[in-house]
């Protein structure tokens, strides 16, 4: 069996969930631990969307899939915690998820195949994640987006990190899992983080690779035009 936990702002889940349904194995259990309201900002000089205390309930999330197991926190919750580790943790806080196989953290708004990211899962004493920068290199790290492994291994990582503090997420993720002696190896496949300028799109136009465009366009365009409050935007 499988665990699925989506932990983070819930954003454009609506859209992504439409693109990964149909990617998420069989025997799978999705979780979904997240804000009660979403927000967020995009600006490129030609198009500016802004949502503002967009309210997120478990109605919604189960209008899309009712067997959704959800959390929906108030973001005062965190403190000054990593807010995606923040609900990956509290997810193996709160949930039993020790029953599972293969256990996947990930986030709401992003796309990514699960199925073959599961197909990928060979070594149980390895844990899989995506690339950025240079994987594995003293300079690199491992993508916050996406985590993959057996139920102890992923809760050594995140018990860990938990206690560490945070700080930059990328490089913890990786000095993490390698001074835990576990294998650590990068998943295939393309993957996109689908934000608020995804909406321009009609839903026709939402390929995997119109929406790694659109990630990097609303990088390039909004780094700087999120105001200081958006402060879970990255």
């Amino acid at each position: 069996m499988i665990a699925l936990i989506l932990g983070g702002m819930y954003r454009e889940f609506d859209s992504t969930y439409k693109l990964i349904k149909d990617t998420i194995p069989q025997n799978t259990d999705i979780y979904f631990s997240t804000w009660n309201n979403s927000y967020d900002i995009f600006d490129d000089g030609v198009n500016k969307l802004e949502v503002k205390d967009e309210a997120v309930t478990e109605e919604l999330i189960h209008s899309f899939n009712k067997d959704i197991k959800c959390l929906i926190k108030d973001e005062a919750s965190a403190g000054d915690s990593h807010y995606v580790f923040y609900h990956w943790i509290t997810a193996f806080k709160e949930f039993d998820l020790s029953k599972y196989d293969c256990v996947i953290v990930s986030r709401p708004d992003q796309y990514i195949d699960y199925n073959e990211a599961y197909s990928q899962f060979k070594d149980y004493n390895t844990i899989y994640g995506l690339k950025t920068g240079q994987f594995v290199a003293s300079r690199g790290g491992i993508n916050d987006r996406l985590l993959m492994g057996t139920y102890d291994n992923i809760k050594i990582v995140l018990d860990k990190i938990e206690a560490s503090g945070y700080g930059g997420s990328h490089r913890l993720l990786k000095d993490t899992i390698i001074g835990s002696n576990i294998g650590l190896k990068e998943l295939r496949g393309k993957q996109a983080m689908i934000r608020l300028n995804a909406r321009l799109l009609r839903d026709s136009d939402k390929t995997i690779d119109n929406l790694i465009k659109k990630e990097i366009e609303y990088l390039n365009n909004n780094s700087l035009a999120v105001p200081t409050q958006y402060k879970t935007l990255i």
